[in-house]
């Protein structure tokens, strides 16, 4: 694996995820949270859009309108987008 020799100087707080993200020295672990954190981003803007859809009733999703008034869970796709955001913003 591809290893940087010291961490990136950072600009930010030392317990954000800003600051671990300029930590990483090995360059494969960098692309992974890359990948795994643009997987959560898209998957968060999926849902929005989703979330949206059902409440103006452009979206027909019976799972996702129930969800919305109860505290159910969501359609498969939207428990899928919630697992990529779930890892995605837990990683590091």
């Amino acid at each position: 694996m591809a290893e940087l020799s010291t961490p990136r100087p950072s600009i930010h707080h030392p317990i954000t995820k800003s600051y671990a993200i300029d930590q990483i020295t090995d360059i494969e672990h960098l692309r992974a949270v890359a990948h795994r954190m643009w997987e959560a981003l898209f998957a968060a803007h999926s849902q929005a859009a989703h979330a949206i859809g059902v409440l103006t009733g452009v979206t027909d999703c019976a799972a996702c309108a129930t969800m919305l008034e109860t505290d159910s869970n969501g359609c498969d796709e939207w428990e899928q987008w919630q697992a990529k955001v779930t890892r995605g913003f837990g990683t590091i």
